[in-house]
């Protein structure tokens, strides 16, 4: 039954957009911000498309998301807790009753000297569940490999700024030995550990296809392997044959350099009965995808320049699930198209909002951004001045201007910096969701007059 096909693409795309609601508070500490990125996951074409479609694409990018939504609370959950064994190492250096020549006493109230290496921080299960989730991701397409190796070094990356920023003497070797290994096996070990599994049915059915290769073409294949393994390597070099040969004319056929701006997409139905027009066209939101494109590039910048986490964690799956796509299209020219970037689509819509969320800190004045490195436990400034002491207080009231005068004032204030940026995100989320709105007949084969079509599919490379 083709609904029933399509039933667990729907399902899929669904949680998507809750776990991209959740991701983007945790790295926006903003629940605004996290309904603007789940919104704007809702109402894209890539998103709408797939989730109502049987491919599988939409399964790589579901378990790919969920891996890097477990990796962004490992990474919390490992800052707080080597923030917390690293301040007892600081206890334990700082003598009782001495103080550093510059004054400053460490927690003991002797000078604050760093340790030479850091604390282990015990077994990582958010770490080993991203294993998982990757793992189910490969399962579903091998262009997950991609993802399992750029969220791992991502995680490892962010183990080294951590154990950097604490005051760590020798971060980089206490992180390759105490995080980066057992980072490989959580990561890659248990991924490959997942897609093994997902082949359950095959490893267990005598008549699986390929199953008895090795049977009927005995001393061929890897000799020292079972008959069972041999089959299973010459399954998969026969689909890697396959796949990295893949060269054949396509009229919607596309160069990925053309992904991040949908500049062919791919047209999955199509049928004029006279003046009227069904389609379903799997192209973005071309607002949406164009100023993510343009907020990638100020991420680059400002993650630069800014030293900011959320920089790279945004533009990370972006970069996981598309930079591939061209350096295999360059190499070998291998056929593909656009509906590949719904793998993509979450860290697109990210990019876009972790845009709004540094205008949105420009504007108030807060620019968040990780501790410097130094020890946990020096004092921070405070947030908010003290209080004036009670006797001030009739003085300050007499300072204030009249209801009338504050009036005034606002009257003829320009505009602040918080005014202008919340109305521009305001007004593109606006157009955004028009634009949206005038293309969901075309992502949903829902009858149109021809002109109609005519007037949205502004670009011949859109037909």
């Amino acid at each position: 039954n083709p609904a029933a096909w399509r039933l667990g693409n729907a399902i899929i795309g669904i949680l998507a957009v809750f776990i991209v609601i959740r991701l983007a508070r945790r790295l926006f500490a903003s629940t605004a911000l996290g309904l603007i990125a789940g919104g704007l996951m809702a109402i894209d074409g890539t998103s709408i498309v797939h989730s109502r479609v049987a491919l599988l694409d939409q399964f790589l990018m579901f378990f790919s998301l969920l891996a890097f939504y477990l990796l962004v609370i490992d990474r919390q959950w490992a800052r707080h807790r080597l923030a917390e064994r690293t301040a007892v190492l600081y206890a334990k250096l700082s003598p009782p009753g001495q103080t550093s020549p510059e004054g400053q006493a460490g927690p003991g109230g002797g000078p604050c000297l760093a340790p030479l290496y850091g604390p282990r921080l015990g077994f990582r299960y958010w770490r080993l569940l991203a294993g998982v989730s990757l793992g189910l991701a490969v399962g579903t397409k091998w262009s997950g490999l991609y993802v399992v190796a750029g969220f791992g070094l991502l995680t490892v990356l962010w183990d080294f700024t951590a154990r950097r920023a604490v005051g760590i003497k020798r971060w980089w070797s206490d992180c390759l030995l105490i995080d980066a290994i057992p980072a490989f096996f959580a990561i890659v070990g248990t991924a490959l550990l997942t897609y093994l599994l997902t082949w359950w049915a095959w490893w267990v059915t005598p008549g699986a296809w390929g199953r008895s290769w090795a049977a009927d073409n005995p001393g061929q294949g890897i000799s020292w392997l079972p008959e069972v393994a041999r089959s299973f390597v010459r399954y998969h070099e026969q689909m890697w044959g396959f796949h990295t040969g893949l060269t054949v004319e396509h009229a919607y056929m596309a160069n990925p350099l053309g992904f991040i701006v949908q500049w062919r997409p791919t047209s999955f139905h199509w049928r004029r009965d006279g003046d009227v027009v069904s389609a379903i066209t799997s192209i973005g939101n071309p607002l949406l995808w164009w100023a993510a494109a343009l907020a990638g590039v100020f991420a680059v910048a400002w993650g630069a320049y800014r030293r900011d986490w959320r920089a790279l964690a945004v533009l990370s799956g972006t970069l996981a699930g598309w930079l591939p796509w061209l350096l295999t299209y360059a190499r070998t020219g291998r056929t593909m198209f656009t509906f590949y970037t719904i793998a993509i689509t979450p860290w697109v819509v990210l990019t876009l909002v972790y845009a709004f969320a540094v205008a949105l800190e420009w504007s108030g004045g807060t620019l968040r951004r990780d501790p410097p490195p130094g020890p946990p436990l020096m004092p921070e400034p405070p947030l908010l001045p003290e209080p004036p002491p009670t006797e001030a207080l009739p003085a300050v009231a007499e300072a204030l201007p009249t209801a009338a005068g504050a009036t005034e004032a606002r009257r003829w204030r320009p505009p602040g910096r918080r005014t202008v940026a919340v109305w521009t995100i305001a007004s593109v989320l606006a157009l955004i969701a028009l634009i949206s709105a005038l293309f969901y007949p075309l992502w949903t084969a829902i009858e149109v007059p021809w002109d109609y079509w005519r007037f949205l599919i502004r670009f011949s490379n859109w037909v």
